[in-house]
């Protein structure tokens, strides 16, 4: 490993109770480039995005598609995968946020969001844990800051 080096730091297990939960981060050696950190923003600003999506009785066909508009919108490529999921016992779990999934969202879903965005150059995501609440309000299930860390 030398100077300027980009790794991807992804936790993704099951801690005490046996609930699954992931976070991923950049770390680099060095200065990061400005276009990473640039694009860490808009993963975070898109994540951001889908939290406010994810409000109790929500059908998760339904902010599939909102999160893709928005996508669009800001000239990222949709998700073709899934960028956001429950997590429990199992490390992936309904609901699955995609264009065929029945359930809606409810209140205490532990929820792992990970956009991902990329051009040519670079491929950027970040993935933290959710838990839902009744009022609407989500919680961050770790304090790990959301940013690319610089070695």
């Amino acid at each position: 490993m030398e100077a300027g080096d980009v790794l991807v730091w992804q936790a993704e297990n099951s801690g005490p109770g046996g609930y699954f939960a992931h976070m991923c981060r950049y770390i680099v050696l060095g200065r990061a480039p400005q276009e990473l950190t640039d694009m860490i923003g808009q993963t975070i600003e898109m994540q951001k995005y889908t939290l406010r999506l994810l409000q109790p009785g929500a059908q998760c066909s339904d902010i599939f598609a909102d999160y893709n508009a928005a996508m669009k919108k800001r000239g990222y490529h949709e998700e073709k995968r899934l960028h956001c999921h429950g997590q429990g016992y199992e490390n992936v779990e309904r609901p699955l946020i995609r264009n065929d999934e029945t359930m809606s969202i409810r209140a205490d879903m532990n929820i792992g969001i990970h956009p991902i965005i990329a051009n040519e150059r670079v491929a950027a995501t970040i993935s933290d844990n959710f838990l839902t609440r009744a009022d609407g309000s989500s919680e961050r299930l770790h304090q790990t800051p959301q940013k690319v860390f610089e070695l």
